[in-house]
């Protein structure tokens, strides 16, 4: 993976529901993404998110959330900060 052609990243929507090849290794090296998010379905028949995903995002220290614990997600930004708001419509925490 060539750094120069991607910089890290604040926020990343996991590809593929968090599928095993959806965020490989080196990817992730190199975007280091601060939050990740993953969209999947409760107890899917598929097992996303994969466990390899998920220890792959937590080696890198990236704040992983997912649909399928916390229901619907919504971020905002200001342009320096990153807050989160779950379905009750909450702010959780903000980043960066």
């Amino acid at each position: 993976m060539d750094a120069g052609l991607i910089n890290k990243v604040d926020l990343l929507k996991v590809g593929h529901h968090g599928a095993k090849t959806s965020s490989d290794e080196k990817f992730l090296e190199v975007a280091r993404p601060e939050i990740s998010v993953i969209s999947c379905g409760e107890n899917n028949s598929y097992g996303h998110p994969s466990p390899e995903v998920i220890q792959r995002l937590a080696a890198i220290g990236s704040h992983i959330f997912r649909s399928d614990t916390s229901g619907t997600l919504h971020f905002e930004t200001d342009g320096e900060k990153i807050w989160l708001k779950e379905q009750k419509n909450q702010i959780l925490n903000a980043f960066l």
